[in-house]
């Protein structure tokens, strides 16, 4: 990675993402081991010091309708720590293993950054999976 720039918005993320560059986010915040019927999981009381991967980004209306806000996905590296459904509101998407989502605004509450310049590597086209709009 040649250059990283920390993010300071929810636009931001949403769009360093939808772009295809790589996110991650470190915080002294804790999420629940258990995700809601959407896979989401909401902060709670404790703390973990962890750094954690930005997968995904949903700001549909009705996202926004039932949670208040856009939700970011963050995949954990801890693999199974966490249980309850995976499948994308709407879809037939699942989100990975150990994977949740949460209040986007939330991840801002620690340092966000977007990672660019790789080298070694070719770009590539990120595929959708059949999602429609912007999953």
């Amino acid at each position: 990675v040649r250059t990283a720039t920390f993010v300071k918005s929810v636009e931001e993320i949403r769009d360093f993402l939808y772009a295809g560059y790589g996110c991650f986010f470190t915080s002294m915040l804790k999420w629940s081991n258990t995700r809601d019927e959407n896979g989401f999981s909401p902060v709670v009381i404790g703390s973990w010091a962890h750094a954690q991967g930005l997968v995904g980004f949903d700001d549909r209306p009705e996202t926004i309708a039932l949670y208040g806000e856009p939700l970011a996905c963050v995949l954990n590296s801890w693999s199974r720590w966490n249980k309850g459904p995976r499948t994308v509101r709407g879809t037939s998407l699942q989100i990975p293993e150990g994977a949740y989502w949460t209040k986007a605004s939330v991840l801002l509450r620690g340092q966000v950054v977007a990672l660019s310049s790789v080298a070694g590597w070719p770009a590539r086209r990120l595929t959708n999976y059949g999602a429609e709009g912007n999953v």
